[in-house]
This record gives structure tokens, C-alpha cells and sequence, in this order.
């Protein structure tokens, strides 16, 4: 994520925003090919911290 993306999501205050956010940046990663990056260091991140990967609940139509 860039900062943008990162500051944009922090201001959004709905789940499904939340969730509409994720599922086009995953869709733009896909475009640019820095997906499976991108996805692995977010997992990583996550597990780190304790907490359950929102992309495990998110589905992108392949």
C-alpha cells in the first residue's frame, strides 16, 4: 500500500467501506502484478501482530 492508501483506509469508518477498499486495491495489485508481495507481507504482518488477515474473508472474482 502506498501512504495514500494506507491514510485512506485509516479514515474510513465502515466495515464495508473497509471491505470495498481492500477488494480494489487487491484488484489494482492484480493488474500490477505485485499481488502474491504485497498479500504475503500482509498475512505476515497480521499474524505478527495477532490478529485474524482481513483477506482471508475477502472475495475478489478471479
Amino acid at each position: 500500500m502506498s501512504r495514500e492508501d494506507k491514510a485512506s483506509f485509516k479514515r474510513l469508518d465502515s466495515k464495508e467501506d473497509k471491505k470495498a477498499f481492500l477488494k480494489a486495491l487487491v484488484e489494482r495489485l492484480r493488474e500490477q502484478g505485485g499481488l502474491p508481495f504485497w498479500a504475503t507481507a500482509y498475512r505476515r504482518k497480521c499474524e505478527k501482530q495477532g490478529v485474524p488477515c482481513p483477506l482471508d474473508k475477502l472475495t475478489v472474482d478471479a
